[in-house]
């Protein structure tokens, strides 16, 4: 009885498991099964009945937003877009289930205009670890109030006041190009990284990284490089993967390495930043003094977080891209000598011959000079892509090719599409040429060069970098000639897009010659 009572309780359990485990299989079928369901039916409503299903684009990219990290890991984003343009016959190109790419240089002033009518798109800013700062800040009102604390230290003024460390610093890359030509080709975007970075933490926080200092030989190479490097090549992943962002903003550093290689890198740099933060905190604490007035000390009052966002966003927009348009007018340079020659003329005829006869006032009048610091802008156009924003509801509705944006519409037009746009700069627009620049139309071209966007949030380091530009090549072309380093391969200098341009290489080389 007793062995048959448990065979019983045995086989009852038996049939509850295959009961329960049919049960759990045929859930988990109609769970599938209503996530195929539900998928189709988004795929069908994205495809079909969307505001923006009219809008011609890949059917990838109306699907979901994969199809545009897809692309923004090849670092040739602007140039397959425009591809899809002249392909589709069109000025609105759907890139995403509610985004839009839009050419045409008329409707840049609309959408990037001085009353913030289009407000920036927030899930796009978010990846840049820089929350209120100048640079992300949508809410227009709290923009102006942290734009008004900084813009005093970018305005013209202020950037003449500092034209002594200006000097100080392009000086000290020449004697290092001088000291370490003889080993080689001088690896020049570096060697202006360096430059840009040394003065943006001079003039920010009091102290230098002194990278040029402390760089290696004609490489240029610190270590600092990689750091940067590696969180411009994450950013993209940071823009896509929204919990990674977390990771990088908040995970302690060995944490985020076994989570995220991508985030990881993201967090080396906003580390380095914070380290310097604090070091400023300390010297202001400490009572030490400095020969000008720094651009945070105006920001002190705000918490760290704050101070660390503004400054992620200055070392970054104050270092990389000048640094890029700097290496890039020396490759056009040296690829094209009479640029040089008729540029070095016009520095001798004006009296200049020596580092002492530099000066920003006597520089700005230079035609040639200003028309190369210009071209330099144009075709570096060191931020190249799209630049988010959001149309506006209850505005005038934009209209594009006689179709209406849907209010909600993410859309965005971009440096590439407007500076390589050949009904503004003619046939050759995608070659190097300052002679543009000295024409009678050279006022009207001044609108369409946006390398630092247009309207109310417009770089707020526009003075700052043309400054740079303009001393750094006058020094340079004054004592310097340059040639191309034939062991360069066109990978060296190939172009990546990672939101601002990098190379994929080792970026420009030129042999220097010293008279």
């Amino acid at each position: 009885m007793m062995s048959a009572s448990i065979f019983a309780q045995l086989k009852e359990a038996w049939d509850l498991s295959f009961v329960e485990t049919r049960s759990y299989s045929e859930l988990a079928a109609s769970i599938v099964l209503f996530a195929l369901v539900l998928g189709f039916l988004r795929a069908v409503y994205l495809l079909y009945f969307h505001p923006l299903a009219s809008f011609p684009g890949p059917y990838q990219a109306a699907l979901s937003n994969w199809w545009q990290y897809n692309l923004s890991k090849t670092g040739q984003q602007e140039e397959t877009l425009e591809q899809l343009h002249k392909a589709y016959g069109t000025r609105t190109l759907r890139i995403g289930p509610n985004e839009l790419h839009i050419t045409g240089p008329a409707l840049y002033r609309t959408i990037y205009s001085q009353n913030y009518a289009f407000p920036k798109q927030k899930y796009f800013y978010d990846a840049f670890a820089a929350h209120h700062s100048v640079f992300v800040e949508g809410d227009k009102e709290l923009h102006r109030v942290r734009r008004k604390l900084l813009s005093n230290f970018f305005s013209k003024t202020h950037i003449r006041s500092m034209e002594k460390t200006l000097l100080s610093k392009a000086t000290l890359l020449c004697n290092r190009i001088s000291e370490t030509k003889g080993n080689g080709a001088i690896n020049f975007y570096y060697a202006f990284r360096c430059l840009t970075v040394d003065l943006i933490t001079q003039m920010a926080f009091g102290e230098s990284f002194n990278l040029l200092t402390k760089s290696d030989d004609n490489t240029f190479d610190a270590p600092f490089h990689r750091c940067f490097d590696q969180a411009a090549e994450s950013l993209w992943t940071m823009l896509y993967f929204p919990p990674l962002r977390t990771i990088a903003f908040k995970c302690p550093p060995s944490i985020a390495a076994k989570i995220s290689t991508s985030a990881a890198k993201f967090q080396a740099l906003i580390t380095a930043t914070a380290d310097t933060v604090a070091n400023f905190r300390r010297l202001k604490t400490s009572g030490k003094s400095f020969d000008h007035e720094l651009v945070f000390d105006s920001l002190e009052h705000l918490d760290d977080d704050l101070v660390l966002a503004e400054a992620i966003s200055t070392l970054v927009a104050g270092s990389d891209t000048t640094a890029f348009t700097l290496a890039t007018a020396v490759q056009q340079m040296s690829e094209d000598p009479a640029i040089f020659v008729k540029l070095r003329k016009e520095l001798r005829d004006s009296g200049i011959t020596a580092g002492q006869d530099l000066s920003l006032l006597t520089l700005e009048q230079l035609p040639f000079l200003t028309a190369c610091v210009k071209e330099s802008l144009r075709y570096a156009m060191p931020v190249p892509g799209r630049l988010p924003r959001v149309a506006p509801y209850g505005a005038k509705p934009l209209i594009v090719d006689d179709k209406i944006i849907p209010p909600g519409t993410v859309v965005g037009m971009s440096a590439y599409s407007i500076h390589f746009d050949e009904s503004i700069w003619g046939e050759d627009a995608r070659s190097f040429n300052p002679a543009r620049w000295l024409t009678g139309d050279a006022k009207e071209l001044e609108r369409y060069l946006v390398a630092f966007s247009k309207g109310a949030r417009q770089c707020l380091g526009v003075n700052l970098a043309y400054a740079e530009i303009t001393l750094t090549l006058a020094m340079l072309v004054n004592r310097f000639r340059f040639e191309p380093d034939e062991t360069m391969t066109e990978s060296d200098t190939r172009r990546l897009d990672h939101f601002t341009y990098e190379f994929e290489g080792t970026g420009v080389r030129a042999i220097v010659y010293e008279d």
